[in-house]
C-alpha cells in the first residue's frame, strides 16, 4: 500500500471522529476506542519506511477485528461509533482497491471485492440484526441442520 494511501486512511478516520456524534473513550465507548486503536496500529509511521508491510491479509484481519468490536460494544453509542469507523475503513479499502493502489494480481483483488460483497449480503440476510434481534434466520437454519430433520419436519419448523 503506498504511503499516500495510509495517510488518507489516517485523515478519513480522524474526520469520522470529528464528525461523529460520540466521545471516543474507554469508559463510554470502549469497543470504539479499541477499534480506533486497531486502525491506527495498522498504519505504520511514514518515517519508519515500513509501509510495504501492510498487505491485504492484515487488512482483512483488521476488518474481522472491527466486526468483533461491534459485537462486543457496550451500548448503542459504542455500537454506532464502531459502525462509523468500520464503514470508513471499508470505504477506504474499497477506494484503495478500486484505484489500483493495492499491490497484487488485479483478478485476485476483484475476487476479494466480490467476496466482501457476498459476505456482506450473507450477513445482511442471515445474521442477527441489532435493531431486530428477534428476527434471526441463522438460528433457525442452525437448528434445522443440527436436528437432522426430515423434509416434512423442516417444512413444519
Amino acid at each position: 500500500i503506498p504511503t499516500e494511501t495510509t495517510s488518507t486512511l489516517t485523515s478519513r478516520i480522524s474526520e469520522v471522529i470529528k464528525q461523529g456524534d460520540f466521545i471516543l473513550n474507554k469508559e463510554n465507548t470502549p469497543a470504539a476506542a479499541n477499534a480506533y486503536n486497531s486502525l491506527v496500529n495498522i498504519i505504520p509511521k511514514v518515517d519508519k519506511a515500513n509501509v510495504s508491510q501492510i498487505n491485504l491479509k492484515s487488512l482483512e484481519s483488521t476488518r474481522r477485528t472491527l466486526g468483533q468490536y461491534f459485537k462486543a460494544a457496550a451500548n448503542d453509542a459504542d455500537r454506532n461509533a464502531v459502525s462509523m469507523l468500520t464503514k470508513e475503513f471499508d470505504d477506504w479499502l474499497d477506494d484503495t482497491i478500486g484505484r489500483g493502489l493495492a499491490s497484487g494480481d488485479t483478478a485476485q483483488l476483484d475476487k476479494l471485492k466480490e467476496a466482501r460483497g457476498l459476505a456482506k449480503d450473507y450477513f445482511d440476510k442471515f445474521k442477527v440484526n441489532p435493531k431486530a434481534p428477534d428476527v434471526d434466520a441463522q438460528k433457525v437454519i442452525d437448528k434445522i441442520t443440527k436436528l437432522d430433520l426430515t423434509s416434512v419436519e423442516t417444512m413444519n419448523y
